[in-house]
């Protein structure tokens, strides 16, 4: 039987989103003979205007967080294209306030200014699990053992959009349909170090192909615990940083719809974003309505397709055939908006079944009563024997509200296979997550806080066949006290 009713599905919705229902009721009524009052046709504009608002929100998401982590990256660490370079050398932790990070892998970010650099090289070292994905949050090109370059590395060139010039040869050519690009390097533990992967992050180059001969120094900044927040704002500031974006690329054909909608609302390309106070009004509040669909779409699911095993409680972040979130007649426009409310960053590694090679990961909101997880409680998960992966596994917990590692008071809110688990007779593990650590299960413990509702994501490095087939599947949180 589905594990939501459509009552209890309803309840939950209405719940997630503060009853936020539509604020605007444009009315048909009219009171002189076939025409419209002068009431009536402006109450229609002011639903109109706030309908498009909301949508051009829901919309925005993916490029939205791509603006706000560029951003945060150059105000909080001096990060600039090709230079200065953020890597997690000692892991990412929750001072770094990013959407449902990996505190398993070394991470280094970085972006590309292609307006100004023109067409850049990145170097790449061998055994990276990478991406570089545009302002959209689309997929431009994979960099590893799902890359063209097969996890060997090698020399990439990302060419701006529109690029017609000379193309030399020796380069994995990508064309990018931004000038700004995101660039996602991680590196795996090995023997539960992080040396090598940080040397070999260290390894990458990045440099203007018209610098290639004598190409400059890239540095490298160990922001390992130091505090930065990469969300977008989920009020009407978002729009104004929408309006910024607008500006700064340029306009694929298929958006122009879109952007039809967003200049109805005063997001016109080549002008000021000036909204008036009646359009602060109806930005304010489409914002707020917005936010609700978009934390009903991400902690209720409505689409069978999103419960990764039949019956239970887990669910798919990434419930598309392919990383744009498109089949053929239409885009997921729902699966899309999930997605990017709590991740970033797209690939073909994400999607297609490497058996054996990247990473897969599905995430649970609720116990197997269909409660959420609340941080004052215990909860116990039994984890079967086997776990099918061929490299390691890790279980993250992370704050609803903000999508990124919980803040309970330890550095890393996780659990993982480098950690010395107590096991059971049969190799299964008994993992709790609660206030406090059950006696003798302190190594089998993640600590949650009182108060603040959590969701977990277990991720499975080097997938093997069962985790393919389903012929091992991971128990639902059961509640302990």
């Amino acid at each position: 039987m589905r594990i939501h009713t459509t009552i209890n599905r309803i309840l939950i919705t209405l719940a997630v989103i503060g009853l936020a229902l539509p604020v605007y009721a444009g009315s048909a009524d009219n009171s002189q003979g076939s025409s419209p009052t002068p009431e009536s046709i402006q109450a229609s504009y002011d639903e109109l205007d706030y309908q498009r608002a909301v949508q051009a929100y829901l919309w925005s998401i993916p490029s939205m967080y791509m603006y706000s982590l560029r951003k945060s990256l150059a105000d909080t660490f001096g990060a600039t294209p090709n230079t200065n370079v953020p890597i997690w050398a000692d892991l990412m932790d929750n001072e770094t306030v990013m959407l449902t990070p990996n505190s398993q892998v070394v991470y280094v970010f970085n972006y590309l200014d292609l307006k100004k650099d023109g067409p850049t090289v990145l170097e790449a070292p061998p055994k990276l699990a990478a991406m570089l994905d545009s302002m959209w949050d689309q997929p431009i090109v994979d960099i590893g053992a799902t890359g063209p370059d097969k996890g060997q590395g090698g020399k990439f060139l990302v060419l701006p959009p529109g690029y017609e010039g000379e193309v030399p040869d020796g380069y994995f050519v990508a064309r990018s349909p931004t000038y700004g690009v995101m660039v996602v390097l991680r590196g795996y533990i090995e023997n539960g170090s992080t040396d090598n992967a940080v040397a070999r992050l260290k390894q990458t180059r990045i440099y203007p192909l018209a610098k290639k001969d004598n190409p400059p120094e890239t540095t490298f900044l160990n922001v390992s615990g130091k505090p930065v927040d990469t969300l977008f704002p989920t009020d009407e500031r978002l729009f104004y940083n929408l309006a910024e974006l607008v500006q700064q690329e340029p306009v694929a054909d298929k958006d122009k719809v879109m952007y039809g909608m967003l200049a109805t609302i005063g997001i016109e390309k080549g002008k000021p974003f000036e909204p008036d106070e009646r359009m602060q009004a109806i930005l304010k509040k489409a914002a707020k309505t917005a936010h609700g669909i978009v934390q009903a779409l991400f902690l209720a699911p409505r689409d069978e397709k999103a419960w990764y095993y039949p019956g239970k409680t887990w669910t798919l972040p990434f419930q598309t055939p392919n990383a744009f979130f498109e089949v053929d007649d239409r885009v997921l426009l729902d699966e899309r908006t999930q997605f990017f409310y709590s991740a970033f960053g797209t690939s073909a590694g994400m999607v297609k079944a490497f058996v054996g090679k990247g990473s897969k990961y599905i995430n649970s909101y609720t116990d197997n009563n269909r409660e959420f997880l609340h941080g004052e409680n215990t909860y116990r998960l039994v984890l079967p024997p086997n776990v099918p992966v061929k490299d390691f596994w890790s279980l993250t917990i992370y704050d609803n509200e903000t999508r990124a590692m919980l803040k309970n008071g330890t550095r890393f809110p996780n659990i993982d296979s480098y950690r010395e688990l107590k096991a059971n007779e049969d190799g299964s593990i008994d993992l709790y997550f609660g206030p406090q650590a059950p006696e003798g299960f302190e190594s089998n413990w993640v600590k949650t806080v009182a108060g603040k509702d959590w969701f977990a994501m277990m991720r499975f490095y080097g997938p093997e066949q069962p985790y393919f087939d389903k012929s091992w599947q991971l128990n639902d949180f059961e509640l302990v006290d």
